[in-house]
């Protein structure tokens, strides 16, 4: 049986080469994802984040927004931004402001102070 957490932890390790496991980033991705279609919040987060670092943005919004949907301010955050830079999606500036304020409103303190700034 699969386990979201196991899968989670397979990922970390195939990303850190902890414990003899060796870096691949094939598995990172395989168990990432099968981490995150099981529900597991941190892997929602994660894999949407891991799509944006290999600039596959399009994919990458569909994770941030399921991330959003649970409240996941880290999600959120990087959902602003994509919107903001126009990844993944059109620039929009409102929606970059909607989604700082949920994350701002979970506590995202770097949402926060962009916020305030703004």
């Amino acid at each position: 049986l699969r386990n979201k957490y196991a899968e989670f932890n397979l990922a970390s390790g195939y990303a850190s080469s902890h414990k003899g496991i060796t870096y691949d980033p094939k598995c990172i991705e395989k168990h990432l994802k099968s981490s995150a279609e099981m529900g597991y919040n941190e892997a929602i987060n994660s894999y949407g984040k891991y799509l944006y670092d290999q600039k596959r943005y399009e994919e990458c919004i569909e994770w941030l927004e399921r991330g959003d949907e649970m409240g996941i301010a880290d999600s959120q955050y990087l959902l602003a931004w994509c919107y903001k830079e126009g990844k993944g999606v059109d620039t929009d500036m409102d929606s970059y402001l909607h989604y700082l304020q949920r994350a701002a409103t979970n506590n995202h303190k770097q949402a926060k102070k962009e916020l305030n700034e703004f």
